[in-house]
């Protein structure tokens, strides 16, 4: 049975002090309703007096760090998604490379869906008659205009944002076409910003996960046969990689003895990768 301490100090006017080896708490209120906080966040309890009969409900606090780590090691591997049109932004996470890929196409294929809902496109409700007419209207100019029929309405509508810009022009609506154009650049730009931080953070965790799986195989390698039974090349590349965890395959050949390219690199450590296989699978080097 483990140590146990708490001890509780009467502050007066139903305040108490509470100590406990987990830390400082205080609590307020009157018999039956009392409001507590303390290291563990803060609760409301409630009671019927001589029943035996509570509620408690924790109002704030939470084991953040301890949920963080958690999903990190129940979840090793993610990537996030930028929609390149909408800007829309999301993270997936799975146990296995494979989930992941799955995980991937399902969050791709709803992305696209929610394009398609807000792709641009101006609208104009009319009559049948003046539908058509506006419709003729708009291909005489060269612009693909559409009729659909909602309710009681006919809608003529014009997707992508070239052909709203050219409808804004032809109408003379100069003021909301600067609006507009300014609008889509500012899309644009976004949708590139995101586009290069998608690129950098999936070459990131490319590389970090590449190399955390090269450290493991060193280790494995290291800890049943040792790394002096690899050659002289081998075992040059793995004592660099260990000390050097975060490098590049280039700064890695660099900091050979005999400096070679990162393809000499790359096939040293995928050699390391098969040795440390071959071990897992028949036990012996």
């Amino acid at each position: 049975m483990g140590l146990y301490f708490r001890k509780s100090i009467n502050l007066g006017k139903g305040v108490r002090l509470n100590l406990s080896k987990r830390g400082i708490g205080i609590s307020g209120g009157v018999k039956g309703a009392r409001i507590s906080t303390g290291p563990n966040g803060t609760y409301m309890n409630l009671s019927i007096p001589g029943t035996g009969i509570g509620y408690r409900k924790k109002l704030s606090g939470s084991n953040s760090t301890y949920r963080s780590t958690s999903t990190s090691s129940r979840y090793p591997y993610q990537q996030t998604i930028v929609n390149e049109y909408t800007g829309e932004t999301r993270t997936v996470r799975a146990s296995t490379q494979w989930e992941l890929n799955e995980q991937i196409r399902n969050t791709e294929l709803r992305m696209q869906n929610n394009e398609l809902k807000e792709r641009r496109n101006t609208e104009i409700a009319s009559q049948k008659e003046k539908a058509e007419q506006l419709r003729e209207l708009f291909e005489f100019f060269g612009l693909e205009a559409k009729i659909v029929l909602r309710k009681k309405y006919y809608v003529v509508y014009l997707k992508e944002g070239a052909m709203i810009s050219d409808a804004l022009n032809i109408i003379e609506a100069h003021i909301s076409l600067m609006k507009f154009e300014n609008v889509r650049i500012l899309k644009d730009v976004r949708n590139s910003v995101n586009r290069r931080v998608n690129c950098e953070a999936a070459n990131i965790n490319k590389t970090v996960s590449a190399a955390r799986k090269q450290i493991e195989d060193i280790e494995y390698i290291k800890n049943t046969v040792g790394l002096e039974r690899l050659s002289e090349n081998l075992r040059d590349i793995a004592y660099a990689r260990l000390e050097e965890p975060d490098a590049t395959l280039k700064e890695l050949g660099e900091k050979l003895n005999s400096p070679v390219g990162k393809s000499g690199v790359n096939h040293r450590l995928r050699k390391l990768s098969q040795i440390a296989q071959d071990i897992r699978e028949k036990g012996y080097l």
